[in-house]
């Protein structure tokens, strides 16, 4: 049976860079302050690393993301304005 993390690090390895011009030391500093996981669902990294999210309009890293966290916050094109209607729409049926 493969080691699951083995098999993530040698992949991890192979890729000089973790995306946005971020080292892979970088990435893992930031996985470690982040607690190991997605900063917004906390979920750890599977057989792929997360995603490097960044501000479309600047360029700056903020942060690590699951792909389903960093869709949900780029397929409203990052518009705090929906986001918040989302959240609303959200409690009303909670």
């Amino acid at each position: 049976m493969k080691n699951p993390e083995k098999s993530k690090r040698s992949q991890a390895n192979t890729h000089p860079k973790a995306g946005f011009g971020i080292t892979l030391d970088i990435y893992e500093q930031m996985l470690e302050n982040q607690g190991g996981g997605c900063a917004i669902c906390a979920k750890p990294p599977g057989e792929r690393r997360l995603h490097v999210d960044h501000n479309h309009k600047t360029g700056a890293v903020r942060g690590l993301l699951c792909g389903h966290c960093n869709r949900g916050i780029g397929e409203p094109k990052e518009n705090e304005f929906i986001m918040h209607n989302a959240i609303a729409y959200l409690r009303k049926y909670l």
